[in-house]
């Protein structure tokens, strides 16, 4: 009998809009909690005081991940700050192929890359938006982290990304931290209740 596959839930949202927060917080509920692994990106910047190789990146020098990109080991890719950033393609297909449901964090762009190939017919897409601009902004501001040009880019991205989520197959708005959390888990639990992927254990019955 085909063995169940798990799902690839995929995050997106404009910087602020609080994705990697609720992508965070959602591992720690128990509805989810043992059936959802995290992906665990590869990236060449330096290790930080507390993180730890193999938990909160794997850690790798600019050769290695070269060598990963010309071997298409890498589901996505990115370059951030002169440092380049990218989720293990076999690490995503073993944890699927096993029955467990991964989360994955990415831009616009790794989403529609993640979408793609092998990982099309298991993928699920989630958009974070921000109630609003002004709110986008001001949380922004908050940060005390960026420069006012930079703010005003990450703005003028957003609006360009925030026209992107109507690719996604939900779209949660972050107006309320704990009812979005809410809500991620609820997408999370429906899809694991669709008729499509429970099929193996309705064989199981009436056989």
């Amino acid at each position: 009998m085909k063995k169940r596959k798990g799902r690839l839930f995929i995050v997106s949202g404009p910087s602020g809009s609080g994705k990697t927060t609720l992508c965070k917080m959602v591992m720690d509920l128990d509805e989810v909690r043992g059936g959802l692994a995290r992906s665990i990106s590869f990236t060449t910047r330096p290790i930080r005081i507390g993180e730890v190789d193999g938990r909160d990146y794997f850690f790798v020098n600019e050769e290695i991940f070269k060598r990963y990109i010309k071997k298409h080991w890498l589901l996505e890719n990115k370059n951030i700050l002169g440092f380049n950033y990218g989720t293990p393609l076999k690490y995503a297909f073993d944890t699927l192929k096993k029955g467990k449901d991964m989360l994955l964090c990415v831009d616009i762009g790794g989403a529609r890359k993640a979408r793609q190939g092998k990982f099309r017919k298991n993928a699920v897409s989630i958009f974070i938006m921000p109630p609003s601009l002004k709110v986008l902004e001001e949380r922004l501001r908050l940060r005390a982290t960026e420069t006012e040009r930079a703010i005003q880019a990450r703005l003028v991205l957003a609006r360009k990304e925030i026209k992107a989520s109507r690719e996604y197959d939900y779209i949660i708005i972050n107006e309320n931290i704990d009812f979005a959390l809410k809500e991620l888990g609820a997408i999370i639990l429906s899809e694991n209740c669709r008729r499509e992927h429970v099929i193996h254990t309705i064989r199981k019955i009436i056989r």
